[in-house]
């Protein structure tokens, strides 16, 4: 008995180690009745629209309520107490880690009576101290994404800046969510999360999901609230797509034959181990330029027939990427004149005193400029 209970430790401890940052939304708020009065036990209910499922709460002795774990979406919020109208506000948006206030106002009479109240998605977070950035899934689908990596649309944040650039985008890209600049902060002093969980090796991105599984994102680029408190800079918290009762798909592919070749592997005219580049050398280097990303997805219901329906609480999500990627990089450098490589460099003398020649050798100065 005593190996399981030392294993069963082991691992408690190692939870204790781990941090984490709840992706899913909350609804807060107070119900109250038109003399201004706080309700006792009136009933909330938040159903996602898109897969009907449904969570519940219920005020307390001080009016409040508080519905957590909610996934990203639109919902439909309702409140019922006997002797009033059951109030009803369609068209929520809750996105990653909202904390959202909803106060509600009944009105009397009986509750098979409905105050419907649409699209009044609160556009300020009052109920947290961080400042942030969403990127939801139309923008995430829609906006050119470099190599398809959601990381980058980061960048489009105003305060935040990129060290990087010169990356293919690939998902392997492991700086796509590190490597920016945040209110002047240092480069690679971001994290990312996935679904609320560390996203990150020392101080690099470890996964970056195709583009088409993603529901949406946030940059948090002030972090002032105690559970993001982790980086002196952003935080990115993406989150992934959930199944919903109705089947959802997508493929995809990309090639390089349709984009244009950069600009300096199109124009580099010199390779340092062979010389000048000739037209059939640029052209043999030109077809070995690909860049090929190809995928699907596809999510619903779990439904074992005659066994078990998940419809409007059970789903799955798949997501498969291909990759494949072949090039000639070039660089810009500043490499020697035909006379210093044979060791002349009274060149440099007759640009003034500011050079001076030394032979490495006895660290005297050469004032010939000629070195054997």
């Amino acid at each position: 008995m005593r190996k399981p209970l030392r294993a069963a430790v082991s691992v408690l401890a190692a939870l204790g180690c781990c941090c984490a940052q709840e992706s899913r939304a909350t609804i807060i708020g107070r119900v109250m009745d038109p003399t201004g009065a706080v309700i006792l036990g009136a009933n909330v209910g938040a159903v996602n629209v898109a897969s009907n499922t449904r969570a519940v709460s219920a005020t307390n002795e001080n009016g409040n309520y508080e519905i957590p774990y909610l996934l990203p979406g639109i919902y439909r919020v309702t409140v019922e107490m006997a002797g009033f109208k059951k109030a009803v506000r369609d068209g929520i948006e809750l996105r990653v880690a909202d904390r959202m206030t909803l106060d509600f106002t009944l009105e009397l009479g009986n509750v098979a009576e409905s105050v419907v109240v649409t699209g009044e998605t609160p556009l300020l977070e009052s109920a947290t101290a961080s400042i942030s950035m969403i990127m939801d899934e139309r923008r995430i689908s829609e906006l050119p994404i470099v190599g398809g990596n959601p990381f980058y649309l980061a960048r489009l944040s105003p305060v935040v800046l990129s060290s990087g650039g010169r990356s293919a985008g690939n998902p392997m890209d492991q700086g796509a969510a590190t490597g920016i600049i945040v209110n002047g902060t240092r480069s690679e002093s971001s994290e990312a999360m996935l679904d609320g969980m560390p996203n990150m090796s020392q101080r690099n991105t470890v996964f970056s999901p195709p583009q088409d599984l993603v529901q949406e994102f946030k940059i948090h680029a002030a972090t002032f609230d105690a559970s993001l408190g982790h980086a002196a800079g952003a935080v990115t918290n993406v989150s992934m797509k959930s199944g919903t009762n109705a089947l959802h798909g997508s493929g995809y592919g990309f090639d390089s034959r349709i984009r244009a070749v950069p600009w300096f592997t199109n124009r580099f005219i010199y390779d340092v181990r062979t010389g000048p580049i000739t037209e059939e050398k640029k052209k043999r280097a030109l077809e070995g330029w690909r860049h090929q990303r190809w995928g699907a997805t596809l999510s619903g219901p779990v439904v074992l027939p005659r066994l078990f329906d998940g419809r409007s609480g059970t789903f799955w999500t798949f997501g498969y990427e291909g990759l494949y990627i072949m090039r000639n990089l070039g660089f810009t450098g500043t490499v020697p004149t035909a006379e210093q490589g044979r060791g002349d460099f009274s060149g440099l003398l007759a640009l003034g005193s500011r050079y001076q020649i030394y032979d490495p050798a006895t660290i005297q100065p050469e004032a010939r400029g000629t070195l054997p």
